[in-house]
């Protein structure tokens, strides 16, 4: 429906929404997409993180805009991705815990479902494409030159992969959404949406989400290690 709501009464839309849900890695039902994708073959990695679950994202926007119970399904999922992030050392893992949280947040910026919020999520959604794979890229290279899947294998790497190593810096900027990034404009669209709609609470919560994104960035860097 235009207005994004539907009766608690029909049972179809909600299980649509369960499906769709599930599908983009909420948890419980997050651990998939780390065991699945992360044990792909680097390049159909690529293929599956950049476009399945964003395409879902997509439709979810398209069926369910303004439904603000997706706003606290939305944060939980930038937390939790945030968290286990923060403490994996398998690199192709660490970067699909990435990928739900960053998911969270276009599912929070669908909940709150205004305009500006629609705009975000559109807008995030192509600058997220471009960084995982650019990041997963990265992950590939250095698991090619040396065969080692953990950040504590690897050290001192920006010696001899310049390139890779320009383009970690890249990508972790982006997910940090640094200033002139694509990750630094959509998340401020959001997060003003969340400003003018009222959601103090969810644009509380979405400041300190940001600082959290600081502490994952750290092993984001450390994708070929780089100040080791």
């Amino acid at each position: 429906p235009a207005s994004g709501a539907w009766s608690v009464e029909l049972l179809a839309p909600w299980m649509i929404v369960i499906g769709i849900l599930i599908h983009t890695a909420v948890p419980p039902f997050s651990s998939w997409i780390t065991d699945a994708y992360s044990e792909s073959s680097v390049v159909g990695m690529l293929f599956l993180s950049a476009f399945s679950t964003h395409s879902f994202v997509f439709i979810l926007m398209l069926l369910f805009p303004g439904n603000q119970f997706l706003m606290f399904i939305g944060l939980g999922m930038v937390f939790y991705g945030i968290i286990y992030a923060a403490f994996e050392n398998h690199m192709l893992r660490m970067l699909m815990f990435s990928v739900v949280s960053q998911t969270g947040l276009m599912i929070t910026a669908i909940g709150i479902g205004s305009k500006l919020a629609l705009s975000g999520v559109a807008v995030f959604a192509f600058s997220h494409i471009l960084c995982i794979v650019l990041l997963v890229m990265t992950a590939g290279s250095v698991i090619f030159m040396t065969g080692k899947h953990h950040y504590t294998e690897l050290g001192g790497l920006h010696r001899s992969m310049k390139v890779t190593t320009f383009c970690a810096i890249i990508g972790a900027l982006t997910v940090l959404a640094f200033p002139l990034t694509a990750g630094f404009s959509s998340r401020s669209i959001i997060t003003a949406a969340a400003h003018s709609e009222r959601f103090q609470v969810i644009w509380y919560l979405l400041a300190v989400a940001s600082a959290g994104y600081f502490i994952a960035c750290r092993f984001k860097i450390s994708l070929v290690c780089l100040l080791s």
